[in-house]
């Protein structure tokens, strides 16, 4: 989550300079603040995070499970699996 922080930094400057910036001092504000990388890399930083949260959603789901192996919420007995997702 930091790189996301920076990167809203980032970005939250560039905004603020832009009116302040000719438009032949752009390409010199971009390099500044990393926009074009920015816009690169945030979207794939946001799928990792889904797919990350995904899998904490999943554990969370079999903790139940892990914690009480021998019994389901009806007391009737069960196996505990962990899977590992990708």
């Amino acid at each position: 989550m930091g790189r996301f922080k920076e990167y809203f930094e980032n970005l939250k400057n560039y905004i603020t300079e832009v009116p302040q910036t000719g438009f032949e001092e752009l390409p010199e504000l971009n390099a500044k603040f990393d926009i074009d990388f920015i816009l690169k890399e945030t979207p794939l930083m946001i799928e990792e995070s889904m797919e990350g949260l995904t899998r904490v959603k999943e554990v969370v789901k079999q903790l139940p499970t892990l914690s009480y192996p021998e019994t389901n919420n009806v007391g009737e007995p069960q196996n505990a699996t962990i899977q590992k997702s990708h």
